[in-house]
């Protein structure tokens, strides 16, 4: 920030960077979209539903290094929370993930 002459009160480097680079540069961007359309793919919707409802259980039965839970955990480290099955909420509201168009 400091290179470029931007680094004035309040301005991120995290923030700088993301507003640069394309979103295809950062792994866990990858992962995270790989995830959702793999996942997209491959369910339906009550059948993950019911998945993400055990995965994310205290004493789940799911698989550590499975799909599911990979989908949980990055929904998860994205600051997003699963409402009910497919339903996830975000800083702007609750959608399925399942329905809503990809590139939103």
């Amino acid at each position: 920030m400091r290179g470029i002459e931007a680094d004035g009160s309040g301005c991120s480097a995290w923030i700088h960077l993301g507003l640069v680079e394309k979103p295809e540069a950062d792994p866990q961007f990858l992962a995270f979209r790989e995830t959702l359309q793999c996942i997209r793919l491959c369910q339906n919707e009550s059948q993950l539903g019911m998945l993400i409802d055990l995965a994310i259980q205290q004493n789940s039965c799911i698989p550590a290094g499975g799909p599911t839970q990979a989908l949980v955990y990055r929904l998860q480290y994205v600051g997003w929370t699963i409402q009910n099955g497919v339903n996830i909420r975000d800083s702007w509201g609750v959608f399925s993930f399942m329905n809503v168009a990809f590139p939103e």
